[in-house]
């Protein structure tokens, strides 16, 4: 087995590990290998474990359900909805707002291009957000992120994906918005969102 050490530490190379295609992890699912009330998703060709919802970060998500709702005559919003970003990436963002489809995408989960914004809700992972999730939301063109930081009580709003200095690709633009300050995705400036306090979620 092929490994490397670093400051002590060993690891095994990431060459070594089988990756599978967004094909092989459905195929899983239908075979049974994944269960149905696993809560995992597909991320560079490795299934990755879902993190479990707390009941603060529920309680935000069907906050932008309510408030979202109106954005459902010309779109489709999807709550922890798979969405296929390449071969072998098929995230599960908290709140996907996507193109509208007579058939709500029944022959097929939404792709990327068909994305106009991605909502993830954090309470504790942060950095997992931020360090592989949102690199791989610019990667894939994904215009416009909002990262609801539950920890800071912050929106973090993100924009303009690109390639960054180091290579990686990223957002050009961030910006935060504290309670009481108003939200308006992109796609649609009419829609005004003003971040709750953290104890009036239903205003």
């Amino acid at each position: 087995m092929a490994i490397e050490t670093s400051k002590g530490k060993t690891r095994i190379k990431e060459s070594v590990f089988r990756h599978f295609s967004v094909e092989e992890y459905h195929l899983m699912g239908k075979s049974g290998v994944i269960r149905e009330d696993e809560r995992v998703e597909l991320i560079e060709g490795r299934i990755v474990k879902i993190s479990p919802i707390g009941s603060k970060h529920t309680a935000y998500v069907k906050f932008l359900i309510r408030k979202l709702r109106d954005i459902e005559k010309t779109a489709i919003m999807g709550v922890q909805d798979p969405i296929i970003l390449n071969d072998n990436t098929e995230p599960q963002p908290d709140v996907s707002i996507v193109k509208f489809k007579a058939n709500a995408y029944a022959d097929s989960h939404p792709r990327a291009k068909d994305v106009f914004f991605l909502i993830e809700v954090d309470e504790s992972s942060l950095e997992e957000d931020r360090q592989i999730n949102f690199p791989i939301y610019a990667a894939s063109a994904i215009p416009e992120v909002w990262l609801f930081n539950l920890m800071d009580n912050i929106v973090e709003v993100y924009t303009e994906p690109t390639k960054l200095a180091n290579g990686i690709s990223g957002y050009k633009k961030r910006r935060d918005y504290k309670v009481g300050e108003i939200l308006s995705p992109g796609a649609f400036p009419d829609l005004r969102i003003e971040i709750p306090e953290p104890d009036n979620l239903l205003k």
